[in-house]
């Protein structure tokens, strides 16, 4: 493990506590869950964690972050209607880092519900993959 992926982990860690506290289910997803089948970790080369939530936690999700993380460690950015939430570790300048693309962060994805019908449950989760994979891979050009 380098040392940005130790931050990360401390990062989960103090993140996976307050989610625990407050009875909100989470699951690692992307390169999170692919590291810790196949590599029992991280992806050598990966820099971030990503998580899902259920949506209609998102509301106690952005309380319990907000209130219960040290703010002198950590910035919460509490999504808008076209983002999703995100825990930024706050290391040096924060507005240079993220704009620099060198913050350390932990991406949390809201998931709904699939609609009822076999097709339908795989036509949706093939078009929220391939648009993830998609993006992914079109970021790392």
């Amino acid at each position: 493990m380098n040392e940005v992926q130790s931050k990360l982990l401390r990062m989960y860690e103090d993140i996976r506590e307050v989610l625990d506290r407050n009875g909100i289910a989470y699951y690692a997803i992307f390169g999170t869950a692919l590291g810790a089948v196949r590599h029992d970790g991280f992806i050598p080369w990966d820099d971030d964690m990503d998580l899902a939530v259920w949506i209609e936690d998102i509301p106690r999700i952005n309380e319990a972050l907000s209130k219960e993380l040290d703010p002198e460690k950590y910035y919460y950015h509490v999504p808008r209607a076209d983002d999703h939430p995100h825990v930024v570790l706050i290391e040096g300048d924060l507005e240079e880092s993220i704009r620099d693309r060198t913050a350390l962060f932990i991406d949390l994805f809201p998931l709904s519900g699939f609609p009822d019908g076999k097709f339908r449950r795989f036509a949706t989760g093939a078009a929220i993959w391939g648009d993830n994979i998609a993006i992914y891979a079109l970021d790392r050009i």
